[in-house]
């Protein structure tokens, strides 16, 4: 992970910011690596930290809390920060519209880098809402897989990975295996493959489905070459 600190600002590339997403998600953890030893800290920060703002925890903005408080606004609004977003979502929301979204529910990162969409914003604007009414609006072709979904594995190594990945089934007996992109697209299906040849795939994040005994694993694996 990368990135720089000038003037109180981080400024930082997409995908590590995507990177910081994922070890969010992970919570605290990239691959076999505990980066963030202390749990108890970092369960702390995902919830309201203070009584005065029940949006904010620890640097994360959260969602699907009764109110909050808006950076150089003294009123105190009585909703979810995003309506439209996963009520679990805890959020870096910087100036001018630079995101990062972290839904557990929905097991992805949503990054998003540019200029403003609404002119000077500290960390909330219109955009948000948009965006997550677009997303809540996607029609993936693995969404009728998603629905089935009973858990998450770590079966997956190395990970990141840029030209190959190995497979470590929970269980033994055969077993099922496909790769979608971040549109939902399937790349590959296989069966009882133990080493997956990537050089082909483009970077980026994409969601693995191994199927075996009846039980459906998930688990998002990072391409990057």
């Amino acid at each position: 992970m990368g990135g720089i600190w000038i003037n109180s600002l981080y400024v930082s590339k997409v995908r590590d910011a995507a990177r910081f997403g994922l070890l969010g998600l992970n919570k605290g953890i990239w691959g076999s690596d505990s980066v963030l030893k202390d749990r108890n800290y970092f369960n702390n920060s995902v919830n309201t930290s203070q009584n005065l703002n029940l949006g904010y925890g620890y640097l994360w903005w959260l969602n699907g809390k009764s109110s909050y408080i808006a950076p150089g606004i003294p009123t105190v609004f009585n909703k979810s920060i995003i309506a439209s977003g996963p009520n679990d979502m805890y959020m870096a929301l910087g100036k001018d519209d630079q995101k990062i979204y972290i839904s557990p529910s929905k097991e992805f990162v949503v990054v998003r880098f540019g200029g403003s969409a609404y002119g000077l914003a500290l960390a909330f604007s219109p955009f948000d809402a948009e965006l997550w009414t677009k997303i809540n609006n996607l029609n993936c072709n693995n969404s009728s897989i998603e629905t089935k979904i009973i858990r998450t594995h770590n079966f997956i190594y190395p990970n990141p990975a840029s030209t190959f990945i190995k497979i470590n089934p929970p269980n033994t007996g055969d077993f099922s295996l496909s790769i979608f992109n971040a549109l939902g697209q399937e790349i590959i299906t296989t069966k009882n493959t133990f080493h997956v040849n990537i050089t082909d795939f483009k970077n980026g994040i994409y969601n693995v489905i191994l199927t075996q005994n009846e039980q459906i694993y998930s688990m998002k694996t990072v391409i990057e070459k």
